[in-house]
């Protein structure tokens, strides 16, 4: 076990006031912690995928987007969070970066077979419904909004997309 820093702190400054006779000002000891490991199951290298926040509460209805609501949800997803939609995506991320519960995708209002006009964002769900699903799949989605979701790019920058809960999906080909 070892010492705590307070206590090999505290025994310093007693003994350097012992070791002058007592009569001596007390030195102040700065102590450095020692630095913090990362756990092995998290590399440092590897962001984690987006989370499913606590509570998502699953609304009644899901609207149905036009090109302008759309375009609103994208531009402040934070307005938009507890909403539920209807979203059509091209999924080009699901691996062990993102983990079993999240992936990410180019989003529409609409199905398309030009995905680059598409939104990037992220999704989150539980690993049992989305297990059947991976990279290049088409799926029509009933999502709720959970606002924006910053990450890491790997060209060594940072982005901000909108982020969803699946609610419901179902894979409709390959995009």
């Amino acid at each position: 076990m070892k010492p705590s820093i307070a206590i090999i702190a505290a025994l310093a400054l007693l003994l350097s006031g012992c070791a002058a006779g007592g009569a001596a000002t007390p030195q102040i000891i700065y102590v450095t912690p020692a630095p913090t490991e990362t756990p092995y199951d998290a590399p440092a290298d590897i962001a984690p995928g987006p989370t499913a926040p606590p509570a998502v509460t699953i609304p009644k209805t899901f609207a149905k987007l036009t090109a302008r609501d759309w375009a609103k949800v994208v531009k402040a997803p934070d307005s938009y969070i507890g909403k539920g939609y209807l979203v059509w995506a091209c999924i080009y991320q699901f691996d062990a970066a993102t983990g079993p519960e999240g992936f990410g995708a180019d989003a529409w209002y609409t199905k398309t077979s030009a995905w680059y006009n598409a939104d990037n964002a992220t999704f989150t769900g539980t690993a049992a419904k989305l297990a059947d699903f991976v990279e290049g799949d088409m799926v029509y989605m009933s999502v709720v909004g959970t606002g924006a979701y910053s990450y890491d790019t790997q060209a060594g920058g940072n982005t901000t997309v909108p982020s969803f809960f699946v609610a419901k999906i179902s894979r409709k080909g390959s995009c």
